[in-house]
């Protein structure tokens, strides 16, 4: 029997939806056999602000893309690469996507892709490997046609007199192939950035390589189909005194209206950063490349500037940096592109971290970022342009957008499908289902059952490893940079602002954990198993304790004196919440039987002076995990005695893998989970060996951030750089019943109603709930999951749950 005084009535908030007994409607589309992993989002991000051209809020705030290409045999057909891994194929000109080749390349960057010229379905794409793949069939089937270790391919030309004949640009050089890429031969060995080919002329070739002894990029060209070049500097960037400070490359763009004219961005330093910041300037050649000029006039004297990189000001811009005016800010080649027009050659795109259009051939430029005239989102950070024909389209960090190919303005955002968000943080509800976390690049974002599955919401934020979900008040959400929402609408409405009807701001938590995108560097809110206004998480090497719902935190425990010796993981126990369990980054486990006034170090069956993963289920059985790497012998223990004793779970299986992430599951005969940087694991009691969980998760993935159960669906989910992915939980789960209430001690007037909660483990489908409050004035029902209870005097009272499924039936008293 667990104390439990109530002496305060609390009304029911919006957070919470009572349901009836009556549950399989509401979760048939959560029923059934999901075998393997699949992704549920976010496949679509609605943002507050400016409305696209077509009146609707989806903004590209989903996922980095990192190169996109249209066909030109069927404009219908376009490619798309992710920061993440994925590559995507659209057959409705990006209104809709979907991955191909998951389960054939473990591609952690996608770098370039090219589309055949007259066969949509042959493609070609290379990846942060070196390796470079072809599909024949759309996309089926992929085989590697060449691989050189570390050489980053960014740029592929397939000849348009010869199948078999195709060129690769890359960190490493050019290469070539007239076999169809069974033999390569080397034609360039410094470092190349870019590659196109002359528009009507497949002979001619343009490449970009870097000079290591100026320290510069040059332009070279082929008129024999990439057989040999030669260096075209007539008119190109000389740096004072011979050498540049260093180089960074160049962009090349080309245009069918004028196939003569040849636009490159150059990058690099002529002197200093804190001077050019890694621009050079835009060159433009009349002649195919012969000759080359400086067309920019920032002072409007009717003279070209002729003045490469900085300093900048509002009448010498830097075109590639975060402030035109002053520079700021600049990350090279990673970001950025130029494109051109296919109908006038003096209309252009010019992208770094903004984005910029010209419309007299690189005279004058128009930053586009400030110039939208109120119309949609753009996000920095240019990835790649690509104009063709009468589309055009920019992706950046934050995703794909669809501009006029005449006016270079941006119609709407087209990322439906894509499911490359990179969360570096995770949270779900327990009785509802929404999901939040903060992404790398493209701030907060939070799906509920109610907006469609894969439908999101942009909440703000920059790219913090954040997002925290009330496990009692489920619509309650809070984060570290964008301050904390409740959900209050559920009409998710592309044409209505969200912010007009779907949440509304509420007091943010007064601290928050140590958040990080890297596994060791970060802590959790975990929440006392009886009431969801008492969190502990952990800030520095210290303890804090609410019991408030985090509006203040009062210290618990501090571990020592070493502020990096920060606290990762707290693990409460369900049967016993005064037995807590925390880890240190110095490789130390903690233990306090009291609830936090004495703490013991937990002898480990290993000598460890870093990171540790802990997770405890109810039968205070303890896992042990640390992230060993190769053959180590010493990566999973379990502890059936709170620590006193261990038993090593390692076993050849995981030979290879470092283990970052586990976590139990309840209910089971010591189930739990275990997770690498891409591959997922099951044992219980029962099991001899470790059993493969990955069936379905894609190859290429780029890491497992975080992963949950979710038990009211049966269901466990991973979020990490491919978004969310759900599949179901390894076993059924027998129920654990858990009354829930707000807080120990109510201290308002009687007779208002107090609101009950269900922190069961517990599978909803076919699921009943049987509660008795001894001495209660009234009972809303005694059958729902959340009833609202009064009490006529104050006093202390037990509470009483029972709970039903499928799998059987568990009662608890608080």
């Amino acid at each position: 029997m667990e104390d439990g005084s109530i002496n305060i009535p609390i009304k029911k908030s919006n957070s919470f939806s009572v349901l009836s007994n009556n549950n399989t409607s509401r979760f048939s589309n959560h029923i059934g056999n999901d075998d393997k992993w699949r992704p549920i989002g976010p496949f679509k991000v609605l943002k507050s602000g400016n409305p696209d051209y077509n009146g609707n809020y989806f903004a590209s705030s989903q996922v980095n893309i990192y190169t996109i290409e249209q066909s030109k045999s069927n404009p219908s057909v376009i490619y798309a690469g992710g920061e993440t891994g994925g590559l995507y194929k659209s057959v409705d000109k990006a209104l809709t996507w979907k991955s191909v080749g998951d389960d054939s390349h473990s591609s952690s960057n996608i770098l370039t892709i090219t589309i055949h010229p007259t066969n949509e379905n042959i493609v070609y794409f290379s990846n942060n490997l070196g390796e470079v793949f072809k599909t024949e069939d759309g996309g089926n089937t992929w085989n590697v046609i060449y691989f050189l270790h570390d050489n980053r391919i960014e740029g592929i030309v397939i000849s348009e007199n010869d199948d078999n004949l195709i060129l690769i640009a890359g960190s490493k050089g050019l290469y070539r192939t007239i076999d169809g890429g069974n033999t390569w031969t080397t034609i360039l060995d410094d470092r190349c950035w870019d590659i196109k080919q002359k528009i009507n002329d497949p002979n001619t070739v343009f490449v970009t390589k870097s000079n290591p002894n100026k320290k510069i990029t040059e332009i070279y060209k082929s008129i024999d189909g990439g057989k040999t070049f030669q260096k075209k500097d007539t008119g190109w960037f000389s740096p004072i005194g011979g050498t540049a400070k260093n180089d960074g490359g160049a962009r090349i763009g080309l245009t069918d209206a004028d196939p003569n004219r040849v636009y490159v961005l150059l990058l690099g330093n002529e002197v200093d950063y804190d001077i050019d910041y890694g621009y050079i300037g835009v060159y433009r050649s009349d002649d195919a490349g012969e000759t080359w000029y400086t067309p920019y006039d920032g002072n409007n004297d009717g003279l070209p500037d002729n003045n490469p990189g900085g300093p900048y000001s509002s009448s010498h811009q830097c075109l590639a940096c975060g402030s035109f005016n002053t520079g700021w800010y600049n990350q090279g080649f990673y970001d950025s592109d130029i494109e051109v027009s296919d109908t006038d050659p003096d209309h252009f795109l010019l992208g770094g971290i903004r984005l910029a259009r010209s419309f007299d051939g690189g005279i004058t430029y128009t930053d586009m970022m400030a110039q939208n005239n109120g119309i949609g989102y753009r996000h920095v950070d240019i990835q790649e342009i690509e104009i063709n024909g009468n589309d055009a389209w920019v992706a950046s960090d934050g995703g794909i957008d669809y501009y006029n190919a005449v006016t270079l303005d941006i119609i709407e955002s087209r990322n439906k499908g894509i499911d490359g968000s990179h969360f570096w943080g995770f949270d779900q509800g327990w009785n509802y289902d929404i999901m939040v976390g903060g992404k790398y690049h493209n701030g907060n974002s939070v799906l509920t059952e109610d907006f469609g599955e894969g439908n999101a919401i942009d909440v703000g934020g920059n790219e913090s490893a954040t997002g925290y979900v009330n496990k009692g008040e489920n619509k309650k959400v809070y984060f570290s940079d964008s301050g904390a929402r409740e959900i209050i609408g559920n009409n998710y409405q592309s044409n209505v602002s969200p912010w007009l009807n779907l949440y509304n701001n509420i007091s943010n938590y007064a601290l928050f954990p140590n958040e990080s995108y890297v596994f060791y560097g970060y802590s959790e809110v975990v929440t006392d198993p009886r009431y969801w206004n008492t969190l502990y998480l952990g800030k520095d090497h210290k303890l804090w304790k609410s019991e408030n719902g985090g509006s203040s935190f009062f210290l618990l425990k501090e571990f020592g004196n070493e502020s990096d010796h920060i606290v990762q993981s707290i693990e409460i126990s369900r049967s016993n919440p005064n037995l807590i369990f925390v880890t240190q980054r110095n490789g130390k486990l903690w233990k306090t039987e009291d609830g936090g006034n004495n703490w013991t170090e937990v002898y480990l069956p290993f000598s460890q002076d870093n990171t540790l993963f802990i997770s405890l289920n109810s039968d205070n059985e303890l896992y042990l995990a640390n992230p060993r790497s190769g053959n180590s012998t010493e990566k999973i223990f379990k502890s059936s005695d709170l620590g006193n004793s261990w038993e090593n779970l390692t076993t050849s299986k995981l030979n290879g893998h470092k283990i970052k992430h586990l976590h139990v599951q309840e209910g089971t005969d010591g189930g739990v989970y275990i997770a690498s940087f891409k591959y997922m694991w099951y044992k219980n009691n029962t099991h001899s060996e470790w059993q493969n969980f990955s069936h379905g998760l894609p190859v290429g993935s780029e890491g497992i951030m975080r992963f949950q159960p979710f038990y009211r669906d049966g269901k466990i989910r991973i979020a990490g750089g491919r978004g969310i992915w759900e599949r179901d939980l390894y076993e059924e789960s027998k129920p654990k019943a858990q009354p829930f209430v707000s807080r120990r001690k109510l201290n308002e007037c009687t007779g208002i109603e107090i609101q009950f909660e269900d922190f069961s483990i517990l599978n909803h489908h076919n699921a009943t709930w049987e509660w008795d409050f001894p001495g209660a004035a009234t009972v809303s029902s005694s059958t729902v999951r959340n009833p609202e209870v009064t009490y006529s005097s104050t006093g202390s009272y037990d509470v009483t749950l029972t709970v039903t499924n499928d799998n059987g039936m568990d009662t608890k008293t608080i």
